[in-house]
């Protein structure tokens, strides 16, 4: 025995379960949506500081191009713990590739800078005491270069 959609009877073909064509706004729009997540990369940062001692680690985030096709914004934030010293330091930086080499995979030299906000604390202890000392820094610049290349870590 057939059943009305194996025989081609009356409702075995149901037009709305067809799939209409996409229209192109809605291809457009998805294409921009692809294109703006990949102006977008996030990573991890860890290391270690000799003076004063301190294990550091923080996360980063990369985006642009903004205002020129070279310029990237890269916030970040890092923490650092050791014997004496605490830090949490929250940096707004650009940078600058000197080059377009990394639209084709190559390494790109970059400079970069930017304001950042430093929290320290220290606790000494002195003569049997404990003192505690906190302060707030701020820069106002901090420069530095590095490379780096598409879908790669970068190197400061």
């Amino acid at each position: 025995m057939l059943s009305a959609a194996q025989s081609g009877g009356a409702g075995g073909t149901d037009k709305s379960a067809q799939a209409a064509p996409v229209p192109q706004k809605v291809r457009d729009v998805e294409s921009d949506i692809k294109r703006e997540g990949r102006r977008w990369r996030m990573g991890v940062r860890a290391g270690a500081a000799f003076d004063p001692e301190l294990f550091m680690f923080g996360i980063q985030s990369q985006m642009g191009p903004i205002f020129h096709p070279r310029v990237l914004f890269r916030p970040n934030a890092e923490f650092a713990f050791g014997e004496v010293t605490d830090l949490i330091a929250l940096n707004f930086e650009a940078v600058y590739r000197l080059s377009a080499a990394s639209r084709k995979g190559n390494w790109t030299p970059y400079v970069g800078a930017g304001p950042a906000m430093i929290f320290i604390t220290r606790i000494l202890s002195q003569a049997g005491r404990l003192i505690s000392e906190i302060s707030i820094t701020r820069q106002v610049s901090t420069f530095w270069q590095g490379c780096n290349r598409a879908a790669a870590p970068f190197l400061n």
